[in-house]
């Protein structure tokens, strides 16, 4: 099992800069195989967003085996020729730690403020990722003429250091989209910002289309997402969470969630229902067994955990969950308490 950090910064929402920068270092010495960092804009100014690109950059010299993950890079509004670039030189720079994540987006907020229209965002999705992928394996020069990007007689240049290309990711709900992923060979990210019942019914979707397209899967195509509250008891974490799952359920209601469909519905935001379906909470025991069981059920290879609550959660509760994840429930997988699926 592979286990990373997820979100704005990595899911640790709420730490300083230097914070998130010693913790992407621990991260590498507790097991975490990789930092997922998400593309977010105009957030509140209580949450430190970067633009994930050059942070994972900054990154990358700051680590030596910590992969470098997006969850996920909003296609339909970048150039895709100039993040063909910028992602192969960050492979470069890191030694071959890139994990490209990527999603059509389907924030109002990002299409409206970048002057891109939403209804746009399929066609210049699957437009920019097959340029992409086209610039990272060309051994000529490239001309592309397609209905939204123009490029003429481009030289492939850097070379991403994985070949043929860093491995996609592609952020997936509708159940259209979610059969393009398994139909293109590509893997499948799921976020935590989505409630336990829609991300089975994505990867059920997921392996159904693999299946009719012959492609044999492996634990790694399929990644998940949780928050993740730990505490040293299952009665101290679950108390400390509630006013954390209480905000998160507020900010679903708030924020238009519910209205957008394969995230959450509204029978599911009762509290004890949406920490059930939206996190995993309790001690570190506690925890591993219930990643445990997951991973049985669904088959994933990846494990990413949101420990944040975007932003909700207070840093000392961050910390915590982070090191006590780190030292006993990745611990407990790598010594073979538990049998590591994937």
């Amino acid at each position: 099992m592979h286990f990373g950090i997820t979100g704005c910064f990595g899911g640790l929402d709420g730490l300083t800069f230097q914070d998130h920068v010693e913790f992407a270092q621990t991260a590498e010495r507790l097991g975490y195989e990789s930092i997922w960092l998400n593309e977010e804009h105009f957030v509140a100014e209580d949450r430190l967003c970067l633009a994930p690109i050059p942070l994972a950059s900054y990154l990358a010299g700051r680590t030596e085996s910590l992969r470098l993950g997006f969850s996920v890079i909003q296609l339909p509004v970048h150039d895709p020729l100039r993040l063909a670039e910028d992602i192969a030189t960050l492979d470069v720079l890191s030694g071959g730690r890139v994990d490209f994540g990527v999603s059509r987006s389907g924030n109002d907020r990002y299409h409206r403020g970048f002057g891109i229209p939403r209804e746009e965002r399929t066609e210049r999705f699957n437009e920019a990722l097959g340029f992409i992928q086209k610039y990272w394996t060309a051994n000529s020069p490239i001309d592309h003429h397609g209905r939204f990007y123009h490029y003429e007689n481009v030289v492939s240049s850097p070379k991403p250091i994985q070949r043929p290309h860093p491995p996609i990711y592609i952020g997936a709900r509708q159940p259209e989209s979610v059969r393009r992923v398994a139909e293109g060979g590509h893997r499948l990210i799921g976020g935590v910002i989505q409630t336990l019942s829609y991300t089975v019914e994505d990867i059920t979707t997921f392996r159904e289309a693999a299946r009719e397209t012959q492609r044999a899967l492996v634990p790694e195509d399929i990644t998940i997402g949780r928050f993740v509250f730990l505490a040293e008891t299952d009665a101290r974490a679950r108390e400390e969470a509630k006013p954390v799952i209480a905000g998160l359920a507020e900010n679903f209601r708030r924020g238009g969630l519910l209205q957008t469909g394969y995230v959450v519905n509204s029978d599911q935001l009762d509290l004890e229902t949406f920490q059930r379906e939206i996190a995993i909470v309790g001690s570190p025991e506690t925890c591993a067994v219930q990643i445990e069981q997951l991973a049985r059920s669904l088959g994933f290879g990846r494990f990413n955990c949101g420990f944040g609550f975007s932003g909700i959660a207070q840093p000392e509760q961050v910390q915590r969950s982070f090191r006590l994840f780190g030292e006993q429930v990745i611990a407990g997988f790598g010594r073979g308490e538990r049998d590591p699926v994937g």
